[in-house]
């Protein structure tokens, strides 16, 4: 029989829609289809690429990570993570438990036949073992009686314990020989093989209600209703009893290398012991109520905190507090030490809020007008769930770290792989889910709010200009590199000098600061202006640097101020000329002419054009709102107040009026060619011209103001938008390529790349779109939250880079590059390197 070959197109529109198809239910699956539709013909069609990054998106991309798959089934009841043996617990109403890899396999079945364990589940022999154990249920039974059950993974029985009374707590021994029982009210503890042989008993008068396993002395901690405190070794012998405090120990830890005990409890008060049981010291840490603590890696130093207050105490062992912490106004609801042991993470309940503090008392970070926060299980990261439910992950410095887009609430649990690369979470009814970092995505906490950033050129580094601060480059992984000290603050652009090996730095005072390539200041250059007196003082009034031009033999910088005035200087710091006489704050200002000219506008409309010994060489007539250069550097175009726009020559003398326009033309956009341009009036029509004012075509239909427009180096596709939202791909002889639709009404901002043949469009509401040079919609991104300042692409055309005039700068891939990793690293498995990120250090 006869095969056909389908049509490539036939093949990438079925991937396409079957990606569609299956994003819900598998969006593993769905994002290789995407990826398989965008591979199948040698040009990629839209309606691939579209698929891709829906299907990018849509698994929350957005949010800086995406899911990559179920590891247990939807439905679950409940879930357990130990990390120790790097298995999953899940639980159903079924009375079955299964044991999961972190690969989302099934390893073994136990039959739980005793319901919903009140008291719970613990896994143990490597996941070969699991003993559950509940309550007495005297509610429904009218038995006191507590049970024990352990099974085998086959599902056979171990030991079944149903006749224990007054069950409270069970406690497995570290080498999972035995097993240590005790009950809610009698002080009878008791210690048992896994056969349910009694091998010793404990007394503890008044009951035990806690009990902790001291593996490295192979003893056992118990603390009682008597409020005291007793160690025990493994054969049930009694070795030192803690008597004195006057309400219930909360907690216990060995201190000072293990030779001491620290007793924490409700009475407010903490006390350390011998060993022998010998009290040694005592502090009033707390108000008498619930207090916690815990013992800092020196062994030497505890944090305490109370839940009736909102002070956390750093002491040390011998009763001398060393830091105190005002972690809130209100009363705490948690407190803890992360895994690296110098921070403290504090939340309140009450007062809405979660902060992060060192040991030694220095607020790190703060978050207000939060529903939740808790630490991960891993102890090195902490959630934060915002009052409009968008959940956070910060890491041990409270840096902001890929996380995936759904909510964590009370009971829900998480684990973060080292370096955050990788996620767990699981919620009751759903199982657990792993999800993993988008591909070469990282966040910049760059020390201030962001004036500017971007690519510098290559794309294989990033420049960031902080309002106030140090002007930074990064790699492309979020490392920082270098850092440009100077005195002064607001930098307002860098030039690479690639020929010197240099960084050239212009600062808003005026003076310019040039640096080696390590970072290191070799030579200020310009001078800090004064002019006329500020109002209400006797000072006079800095006069800012507004504008800068580098000339192109990298030798010359010329520096245009506040007042209209320029100056010229060499990057040895010799002041070259003085351009003196406009005669009104600095509007705008080019050089042109083969960089031989200036000209400089101002706001009242006037204007100067000087040669670059500083001698004013002739001006323009009319009173000008903006001048571009056209005709190769050789003439100006200039934009008149009476609404026509005017051809001169360098000496600003007027060569033609532009009359083609039936109202008032507001701005111009000159081609990359120099020779032709664009002008758009207030009607909402758009006309083309030459350098000599010759009228080449006419761009008729939009029904509102165009607001920005811009044009393809190849000139041979414009794009203009309007207010109502609509963009129009024109030919360069007028005719309408395509009629598009824009979200939000406007563009606020572009960027032409991809050789020329791309257009990415942004506004302030966070969405971004890239056309082809046909109006073909590509890709469409919407930025969380909002509010982008500004953005851009990388010259490769794989990145992009956003930021919101916060600290905070992102970069992340374009869906379209995504297709090329997900060939090199697959998503819908794990390697066993892979299998190895998700180890921790316990």
């Amino acid at each position: 029989m006869k095969t056909t070959t389908p049509d490539p197109a036939v093949r990438a529109h079925a991937l396409a829609a079957l990606a569609r198809e299956q994003m819900e239910r598998k969006p593993v699956h769905a994002l290789r289809l995407a990826g398989m539709a965008y591979a199948a013909t040698p040009e990629p069609l839209p309606i691939a690429k579209r698929a891709l990054a829906d299907a990018f998106c849509r698994l929350g991309y957005a949010n800086n990570g995406y899911f990559y798959k179920h590891l247990a089934p939807p439905g679950e009841e409940a879930v357990q993570y130990f990390p120790g043996s790097k298995l999953f617990l899940s639980t159903s109403t079924t009375g079955h438990s299964t044991v999961w890899s972190i690969q989302g396999e099934p390893l073994a079945c136990f039959q739980v036949r005793i319901g919903r364990l009140s008291g719970g589940l613990h896994l143990f022999a490597g996941g070969q073992c699991l003993l559950g154990w509940e309550y007495p249920n005297d509610q429904k039974s009218g038995q006191d009686n507590g049970q024990i059950k352990i099974w085998e993974q086959s599902g056979s029985l171990l030991l079944d314990c149903s006749e224990l009374p007054y069950l409270r707590g069970v406690l497995v021994f570290s080498n999972e020989e035995k097993i240590l029982t005790w009950p809610a009210h009698s002080g009878l503890a008791q210690i048992r093989n896994l056969q349910g042989a009694v091998l010793a008993e404990l007394q503890h008068p008044g009951g035990i209600f806690a009990a902790q396993r001291l593996a490295a002395y192979g003893q056992l901690l118990t603390r009682g209703r008597d409020n005291a405190a007793r160690i025990w070794d493994d054969e049930g012998k009694l070795l030192a009893t803690f008597e004195g405090h006057t309400d219930a120990i909360n907690g216990a830890h060995l201190v000072s290398g293990g030779e001491l005990l620290l007793t924490l409890s409700a009475d407010g008060t903490a006390r350390t012991w011998e060993r022998s049981g010998k009290p040694i010291s005592e502090m009033r840490c707390c108000p008498p109520g619930i207090f916690y603590g815990e013992v800092l890696p020196d062994g030497e130093h505890f944090m305490a905190w109370s839940t009736q207050e909102g002070a956390i105490n750093i002491w040390n062992i011998n009763g001398r507090r060393a830091a105190r912490l005002p972690a809130s106004s209100l009363p705490l609801s948690h407190a803890g030490l992360l895994k690296d042991g110098q921070r403290i993470f504090s939340w309140s309940q009450e007062e809405a809020a979660a902060r992060l503090w060192d040991i030694e008392g220095t607020l790190l970070y703060e978050a207000t007008g939060l529903q939740s926060a808790k630490t991960t299980e891993d102890g090195g990261h902490f959630w934060l769930r915002t009052s409009g439910g968008a959940v956070e992950l910060r890491d041990a410095g409270g840096r902001a770290v890929r996380c995936p887009a759904e909510p964590l609430h009370q009971g829900d649990g998480s684990w973060v792989s080292p370096g955050a690369q990788r996620l767990l979470t699981w919620r009751s009814g759903e199982g657990p889910k792993a999800w993993q970092a988008a591909p070469h995505l990282f966040m910049l906490q760059t020390g201030g709010r962001l004036h500017r950033a971007n690519f510098l050129p290559g794309g294989r580094r990033v420049l960031t200009l902080p309002y106030k601060g140090t002007p930074k480059i990064w790699s492309p992984d979020g490392k920082l590199l270098l850092e440009l000290n100077a005195p002064e603050h607001y930098c307002e652009g860098i030039w690479l000098l690639p020929q010197q090996q240099r960084y050239l730095a212009w600062y808003r005072s005026g003076i310019a600061h040039l640096f080696d390539e390590a970072g290191n200041q070799l030579r200020t250059i310009g001078e800090k202006r004064t002019g006329r007196k500020r109002m209400f003082s006797s000072q006079p009034e800095q006069l800012w640097a507004r504008q800068a031009h580098f000339f192109s033999d990298e030798q010359r910088l010329l520096l245009w101020y506040l007042d209209g005035q320029a100056r010229l200087w060499n990057l040895d710091g010799q002041l070259l000329a003085s351009l003196d006489g406009l005669k009104s704050d600095l509007k705008g200002a080019h050089v042109f002419a083969g960089e031989q000219l200036t000209v400089a506008w101002g706001i009242n409309g006037t204007s100067d054009i000087w040669n670059l010994e500083g001698e004013p060489v002739g001006r323009l007539r009319e009173k000008v709102l903006d001048v571009q250069v056209i005709g190769g550097g050789s003439r100006l175009l200039a934009l008149c107040y009476d609404g026509i726009p005017r051809i001169c020559d360098a000496r600003g003398k007027a060569i033609k009026r532009l009359k083609g326009h039936s109202a008032r033309v507001v701005a111009a956009r000159v081609f990359p060619d120099g020779q032709r341009f664009l002008t758009w009036a207030a009607d909402g029509s758009a006309r083309i011209w030459d350098s000599e004012g010759k009228a080449l075509a006419r761009l008729e239909g939009h029904p509102s103001p165009i607001k920005g427009a811009a044009i393809l180096p190849g000139g041979h596709r414009l794009f203009t938008w309007a207010e109502d939202g609509r963009l129009r791909v024109w030919a360069d002889d007028g005719a309408l390529v395509a009629t598009l639709g824009y979200p939000q009404g406007q563009i606020d901002g572009y960027q032409v790349f991809g050789e020329g043949r791309r257009l990415m469009g942004w506004n302030q509401e966070g969405v971004i779109r890239i056309w082809d040079e046909e109006g073909r919609l590509l890709e469409e991104l919407n930025a969380p939250g909002g509010g982008i300042l500004c953005a851009h692409i990388s010259p490769d055309g794989r990145r992009l880079l956003t930021f919101f005039g916060e600290e905070e700068l992102k970069v992340w891939p374009l869906p379209s590059a995504i297709y090329e990793w997900l060939q090199g690293d697959p998503v819908d498995r794990l390697t066993e390197r892979e299998v190895r990120g998700y180890e921790d250090d316990t």
